[in-house]
């Protein structure tokens, strides 16, 4: 059984880069949520926050992710079928 954290990582078409800068955002969630939401007015939490939205936005945008959600959100438009149930198929199609 893979850990949650296996789990995201193994997700789509990653490579060496998209692996090391999600495992970066992962760790800056980790370590600034608590202390963003504890604290808004803590800037650094929240610099941290934001810096790691993009670094997840980028390794998002490098591992053809978002072209699988793109066709889901096309197909779910025009059909019936939730999107949620549409991903597995597009993923194994992209």
């Amino acid at each position: 059984m893979l850990s949650p954290r296996d789990r995201v990582i193994r997700l789509g078409n990653h490579n060496p880069f998209c692996r090391n800068i999600i495992l970066e955002a992962i760790r800056l969630i980790a370590h600034n949520l608590p202390l963003a939401y504890s604290k808004g007015t803590n800037v650094t939490a929240r610099f941290n926050m934001l810096l790691a939205a993009n670094i997840a936005g980028l390794a998002f945008a490098s591992s053809r992710l978002g072209a699988v959600h793109g066709l889901a959100y096309i197909i779910d438009t025009e059909s019936t079928c939730p999107m949620a149930g549409l991903m597995p198929l597009c993923f194994l199609t992209s």
